[in-house]
């Protein structure tokens, strides 16, 4: 009898750690300075606004076939900012960029002049706020879809509005959201 009081002991002791060990998980996956709720939200964004980039990908918008007729998509996941569309033409002098930003939220892409190296303006799309200004090929729209971002950057040649272009595809591809 006395070798069982022991186990019982050691399963009671066990199962105390278990619990501790979950219950630290959970603590641990709440967005800082939030809650895990919070974070499932921009998950979530995120996971919507990949599925768009490849969407965009897949079938090329409206705004991608009127500017961009003879161009090629080409979708990758191995880019730093996240999931990324490419359209090009042939010369690679023009295109389109649509990234589904990953690993941090809209408020920090914004604040670095990683994407946006210009003068920036507010704007709304699809009801979203926005931001866009210049790249040093183009104009670059970052689009805040529940604290993650999409970020669409268009390069155009014989345009002198890739800014317009820039918004009217960040538009479409949030259509499909």
């Amino acid at each position: 009898m006395s070798m069982s009081i022991p186990r019982l002991a050691s399963a009671g002791a066990s199962a105390a750690l278990l619990l501790f060990l979950a219950g630290c998980g959970e603590a641990d996956s709440a967005a800082p300075g939030g809650d895990s709720d919070s974070r499932s939200s921009v998950e979530t964004a995120e996971d919507e606004l990949i599925a768009a980039a490849k969407r965009a990908c897949d079938e090329p918008t409206q705004v991608v076939l009127q500017e961009l007729p003879d161009a090629t998509g080409n979708y990758t996941t191995n880019r730093v900012q996240g999931p990324t569309c490419n359209w090009t033409n042939r010369e690679y002098l023009e295109g389109a960029t649509i990234t589904a930003i990953s690993g941090a939220p809209y408020a920090e892409w914004l604040e670095s002049d990683t994407l946006i190296t210009g003068e920036t303006s507010t704007l709304e799309i699809g009801g979203l706020p926005a931001t866009q200004g210049a790249t040093d090929e183009g104009c670059a729209v970052l689009v805040d879809v529940s604290g993650a971002a999409l970020s669409v950057e268009v390069r155009l040649v014989r345009d002198d509005t890739p800014c317009e272009v820039a918004a009217e595809l960040a538009s479409e591809v949030l259509d499909g959201r």
